[in-house]
């Protein structure tokens, strides 16, 4: 009467979902003891660790209504919701102890595209391409399935050589005397190191050849190519992230020749600018919304969904 407003049944409020009576519907209270600076794992991912257990726990024990029918049936992932104050921080560290413990995730994550190992691992390639004399890329090339260097002989090749990049290190022992290399002591042998540094070297001079005539796009497929790296990354956990992740590289090379701008030196520094302005695109996500999956979002982002199991976590979090 106070407001003037007729309440008749196109005024009232209707629950969006109702539930038959389940007297396993509780809300319970986990409590968690906050790890030693001893532990292992942080105050996150013990969290974290808490709830699969409890998902796991209810994936084979509890049962949900289901929407459609009203009768009760075993619960699934896409039943069950993560809320976060804040995902900032939080939902990547979640995800990744979820998927350890075999645990299918879903998070509309705009970062970590760059972090990525198979991104890493291409870009640095390329860096290195177009100057060999950065030591970081280089490492990092030679530590990879490109290079296939141990670090052993990675320290190997760098010892005794002040002064000088680690690709002129390289060189220093592709032409060095066989009964001079400091090798012999170790379970490598000069020989056997020396034509492995002169085969990588090879390899790169080859490569870098390429890069004065062959498009982006080209050049990165010639490379994913002859070293079946699609394969490797598809071969390795969760494998169709990391394939997605590669292919997604693809794209942003084709982007980048469609610009004014050519050629690896541009696309070097247009991607390192990127990254300098935290221009992150996610990482390819290959899960949609309707998947089997646990979703992890914000209190904010879930208002007007339902979800028969909600965990609310980061309580402890002190603001």
């Amino acid at each position: 009467n106070v407001g003037g407003i007729s309440y008749d049944e196109r005024a009232a409020l209707y629950p969006g979902a109702e539930y038959v009576d389940n007297d396993d519907c509780t809300a319970e209270l986990l409590l968690i003891e906050k790890p030693g600076k001893e532990d292992e794992l942080g105050a996150k991912q013990i969290e974290a660790l808490a709830i699969a257990q409890k998902i796991k726990d209810l994936r084979a024990n509890f049962k949900v209504t289901d929407k459609a029918s009203g009768e009760l049936r075993e619960s699934k992932y896409s039943d069950m919701v993560i809320l976060l104050r804040t995902n900032s921080g939080w939902d990547e560290e979640f995800k990744s102890v979820l998927e350890r413990e075999g645990i299918p995730v879903y998070i509309t994550s705009k970062t970590g595209y760059f972090a990525a190992t198979e991104v890493q691992e291409l870009l640095q390639f390329l860096r290195v391409l177009d100057n060999p004399n950065q030591d970081i890329p280089l490492f990092g090339v030679m530590k990879s399935v490109f290079g296939g260097f141990a670090d052993e002989e990675i320290a190997i090749i760098r010892s005794g050589k002040r002064g000088v990049s680690l690709y002129e290190c390289l060189k220093i022992v592709a032409n060095a005397q066989s009964d001079r290399s400091p090798v012999e002591e170790c379970q490598v042998s000069a020989a056997e190191l020396q034509q492995k540094v002169t085969h990588f070297l090879t390899m790169l001079s080859t490569y870098r050849r390429c890069t004065v005539y062959m498009p982006i796009r080209e050049l990165l497929t010639k490379l994913v190519e002859d070293f079946d790296y699609l394969n490797y990354v598809t071969a390795l956990p969760g494998g169709g992230k990391h394939r997605a992740n590669v292919e997604m590289l693809f794209t942003k090379a084709s982007d980048f020749e469609k610009t004014s701008y050519f050629g690896l030196f541009h696309f070097v520094r247009y991607i390192e600018q990127l990254e300098k302005y935290d221009v992150d695109y996610g990482e390819a996500e290959l899960l949609d919304e309707n998947a089997d999956v646990v979703r992890i979002m914000s209190i904010h982002k879930s208002k007007g969904l339902e979800f028969p199991v909600t965990f609310v976590s980061g309580l402890a979090k002190r603001f």
